[in-house]
């Protein structure tokens, strides 16, 4: 299957596995890439001339994830100690203690305007929240291994996948009020789509669940030949689905309706897993095994690059808008049939 998303950058300074992406705006307010992983360095990209600088002056863990909570950024990282830390202009400003070992996941808890918290996964298996000031204010326990996601609603939801094969339920409280269960083998990553109401898990099983607002699993994507190490949702409607695999690719899935995703499209790597995907606007930033960050514009139907510009210009509006990407897809006359490109 030929990709029609457009390969834009690439990005390498890092010394292997690239765990974590984020853009946050530096200290002048311009919008920048921030990048982790196995070589300890937290690197921050000018995505036009594709250098970067690194935060710190000493080698850090592992960076496992970022996140932004009361505008700063967060990240944290393997160890015993100050495994999460808080960062301002480059510099870590504070570090925060509490997990007994590596922390995997970040994420911002937003309960009310003025109720938001900093919620933190880790291999000691629980899972921590924390206030603006970095104290510890709950501690949830119910898994049986590591804590590997997490993923919030806007209904005062917090979900967490572990190692142990299930996906927990919270509340705001921190009690656990539901267990999914599906997946053979460790959960590696979840997202949440706050207007359809769906979750969307990947595991080491090599599938990609979808559950519904009532916890029910209502579709399994079972694509990827090895396990999906990171999922994310793109900012379209209908729904994009974008998942990363051991087996080298990145594919892309549309929503053919509220409980179908189709697969429309692949990017095959060779020899280079993906370990994160960012959704940034229209482009896509993938993180790899090899230390590479790689940059794509958005996906459009198959053949749409041997079209003239302004059929492409057409293409794009209609493509914003159509409720079946599906069709589009299977035959780009479709198009011309509906009169779109005349």
């Amino acid at each position: 299957m030929h990709s029609t998303m457009q390969y834009l950058q690439k990005f390498k300074n890092h010394n292997g596995l690239i765990h974590a992406l984020i853009i946050h705006p530096d200290e002048n307010g311009n919008r920048c890439l921030y990048s982790g992983g196995t070589d300890g360095r937290i690197r921050k990209w000018n995505t036009k001339t594709q250098t970067s600088t690194k935060s710190g002056s000493d080698r850090l863990e592992t960076v496992w994830c970022f996140t932004i909570f009361n505008n700063y950024l967060y990240s944290c990282h393997d160890g015993i100690e100050d495994n999460i830390k808080k960062w301002h202009n480059n510099q870590c400003i504070q570090s925060l203690n509490g997990h007994d070992g590596s922390v995997f996941c970040l994420t911002t808890f937003i309960i009310k305007i003025d109720e938001t918290y900093l919620c933190s996964g880790s291999i000691d298996k629980t899972i921590k929240m924390w206030d603006k000031d970095g104290k510890c204010v709950r501690t949830m326990v119910g898994h049986e291994q590591a804590v590997r996601c997490l993923a919030t609603t806007r209904n005062e939801i917090l979900y967490s996948g572990s190692w142990d094969g299930s996906i927990m339920k919270w509340n705001k409280y921190g009690i656990r009020v539901n267990t999914l269960r599906g997946h053979n083998g460790s959960v590696r990553c979840l997202a949440y789509d706050q207007n359809q109401n769906q979750l969307f898990s990947g595991g080491r099983d090599n599938k990609i669940r979808i559950w519904d607002q009532n916890d029910n699993c209502v579709q399994i994507l079972s694509e990827h030949t090895n396990w999906v190490k990171t999922i994310a949702l793109g900012n379209q409607h209908p729904v994009i689905l974008y998942s990363g695999s051991s087996d080298d690719t990145l594919r892309v899935w549309y929503q053919t309706n509220p409980a179908l995703f189709q697969n429309c499209d692949k990017i095959k790597r060779k020899n280079e897993i993906i370990e994160f995907i960012l959704v940034d606007g229209d482009n896509i930033y993938i993180s790899t095994d090899t230390g590479v960050i790689r940059k794509y514009g958005p996906y459009y139907p198959r053949d749409y690059q041997n079209l003239p510009n302004s059929q492409k210009q057409k293409i794009q509006q209609w493509f914003l808008t159509a409720t079946n990407h599906l069709q589009i897809h299977k035959d780009i006359k479709y198009l011309f049939e509906k009169e779109l490109l005349t």
